[in-house]
């Protein structure tokens, strides 16, 4: 179920940043290799300064979608059946 869950999450995050790639002009790629930069350094200084802001966002969509799985498998599971967490509820005042 784990699994399950992280591989539809990275689909999701797939889906929503490869259009934000493919719209990094080349030609920025080229000018960077130009003024000497290497792939990794590329990647730190230019692409991941640029994107931020939209991997921030993919994230906080993950974490949401993630919690609400979880908050919907407690809450509309019975008492004996019942996710990791809910073990928990109880003791921090959340409902069975």
């Amino acid at each position: 179920m784990i699994l399950l869950h992280a591989l539809l999450g990275s689909t999701l995050a797939i889906v929503l940043l490869v259009p934000i790639f493919d719209s990094i002009p080349r030609r920025q790629d080229e000018l960077a290799w130009l003024d000497g930069l290497d792939s990794i350094r590329l990647l730190v200084l230019v692409h991941v300064r640029r994107l931020s802001g939209v991997v921030i966002a993919v994230f906080a969509l993950s974490v949401v979608r993630s919690w609400n799985e979880l908050l919907f498998a407690g809450l509309l599971t019975d008492r004996e059946v019942r996710v990791f967490p809910c073990i928990f509820w109880p003791h921090y005042g959340f409902p069975h």
